[in-house]
């Protein structure tokens, strides 16, 4: 199912209190209708008692019942109608990210947890939007994706391997060989290395910096986010499992479409990879005497310029 099948479906049920199947071949029980106050209401049912109830956002409120036959049913309905895309979205993928679930007693931890991710998303300040710095980092991820991963390792495995998301050390990693983006400002000297274990590791990887520039919405040349993801999903294509992974994978980076981040307009200029060796100036845990928790730091990037890669 898409989730365009989804919201049409769903819209097409009027009367309060009936309910659908999501699909007959998920190996979790889940529907979705409009509850008694005519709330669209999303349902997974449980054979065992949840070992925690989730617990209710500002739009969406979870009650957990038992029903005549000793089943449980978590409920989640939408209190705020304005909210529905958001909404849609967010039931599809918890339907969709465990479908392959090995069991059903997995399936509803992993669906809970999902829930759990997607609850701080919708919680943020500002509406959920992701700051002016948290969108660059991402447009850099995904032209990165766009411009150097699709073409060597293929939709589906660089989206696997696009772990920054899930709060990963590196952004992205294939068996032993990883890559860590960073969008830069035009001119920049520096670029900033949030921890020691971004570049802690004696596995082979690749530092990649993207320059990417504010510009105004009058600039022909501009990107936003929202066109970048919409040229991603044209080259996947109509691969659905693909799709509904990039779509998980920009929820967990606390993305959902808001027309604010259209008029977030940017200008890529160049991407330039590095090797990360073991000469390369980067700071490790070995490093580091005791006591120190965490450290943050910068590297001049005059002095990496021996580590470049020539791009063909």
């Amino acid at each position: 199912m898409k989730i365009e099948e989804l919201m049409q479906h769903w819209a097409d049920i009027t009367q309060p209190g009936v309910f659908q199947g999501y699909d007959s071949s998920h190996p979790l029980y889940i529907f979705y209708g409009l509850d008694n106050s005519n709330n669209k209401d999303f349902v997974l049912l449980s054979e065992i008692s949840p070992e925690r109830i989730p617990s209710s956002s500002r739009a969406i409120n979870t009650i957990v019942t038992i029903r005549d036959d000793g089943k449980y049913a978590i409920h989640f309905q939408l209190v705020q109608r304005q909210d529905w895309d958001i909404f849609a979205k967010l039931c599809y993928d918890l339907a969709e990210s465990t479908r392959n679930s090995n069991s059903q007693q997995d399936g509803i931890v992993k669906f809970l947890n999902r829930y759990m991710k997607w609850k701080l998303l919708l919680d943020r300040d500002s509406k959920g939007r992701l700051s002016l710095a948290e969108i660059k980092g991402l447009l850099g991820e995904l032209l990165f994706i766009d411009k150097y991963l699709l073409s060597r390792y293929g939709a589906d495995k660089c989206l696997q391997g696009w772990i920054g998301p899930n709060g990963s050390d590196r952004d992205f990693v294939f068996g032993d060989f990883w890559y860590e983006s960073k969008a830069i400002a035009p001119g920049s000297a520096t670029v900033s290395i949030s921890s020691t274990e971004q570049l802690d590791t004696d596995d082979p990887g690749k530092l990649v910096l993207l320059t990417i520039e504010n510009t105004t919405t009058l600039n022909g040349k501009s990107i936003s986010l929202p066109s970048e993801i919409r040229n991603l999903r044209l080259k996947i294509g109509d691969d659905s499992s693909t799709l509904v992974l990039l779509e998980s994978k920009l929820a967990e980076a606390g993305y959902f479409y808001d027309a604010y981040y259209d008029e977030q307009k940017f200008v890529f200029h160049n991407m330039q990879l590095f090797n990360v060796s073991n000469d390369f100036p980067r700071i490790r845990r070995s490093d580091l005497k005791n006591g120190i928790i965490k450290v943050g730091y910068q590297i001049g990037i005059d002095s990496i310029e021996q580590f470049e890669i020539k791009m063909e």
